[in-house]
């Protein structure tokens, strides 16, 4: 089965049968969808709208978990407006979270929650998530951090010959 969300205003999620056999179904209520991530038996959605949050969905069972990270909890959970990029890579979750000038790093396994600090991101940023570290990007500047919270490296816009859209780790580089 192949589980999408589409570029239409509402963002669903469906799910489609590879064997032809059927339409697509629109599953749940879910809607507001930028950004998919498989793991572990489960889908993790980084839900973007009044009431954003990083949500887990079961293929078993194909219904939400009740698991989330959402922006009016009181807790570090909460997220701020713009949360809309996240990134996996094994059991950890790496969730940019703009409006609080701060990444959660969230482990799948435990479902521990921690915030790890950014500074120097003007407005929107993104994360991509690597093996022992992840990266922050505005589009005109980038830095790594480790999973330990602290800054490993920095570039500005000086260091490109543009500006930075997105970022992508494979076999050890990003």
């Amino acid at each position: 089965d192949l589980y999408y969300t589409s570029s239409d205003s509402a963002r669903p999620l469906y799910k489609k049968t590879l064997s032809g056999q059927q339409n697509d179904e629109r599953l749940q209520a879910f809607s507001n969808i930028s950004s998919i991530f498989p793991y572990n038996g489960a889908l993790y959605f980084s839900v973007t709208g009044s009431n954003p949050a990083v949500r887990q969905f079961s293929l078993e069972t194909e219904s939400y978990t009740g698991y989330e990270i959402t922006q009016y909890s009181s807790g570090e959970r909460r997220l701020g407006q713009s949360a809309d990029s996240l990134s996996l890579y094994g059991g950890r979750l790496v969730i940019a979270d703009p409006a609080n000038a701060r990444v959660l790093l969230a482990d799948t396994m435990t479902q521990e929650v921690r915030p790890v600090a950014v500074e120097g991101f003007s407005g929107s940023f993104s994360v991509t998530a690597g093996e022992e570290d992840f990266l922050v990007t505005d589009g005109s500047s980038v830095a790594l951090y480790g999973y330990d919270g602290q800054r490993v490296l920095s570039l500005d816009y000086t260091s490109f010959n543009g500006t930075v859209v997105d970022s992508t780790y494979s076999y050890g580089s990003y």
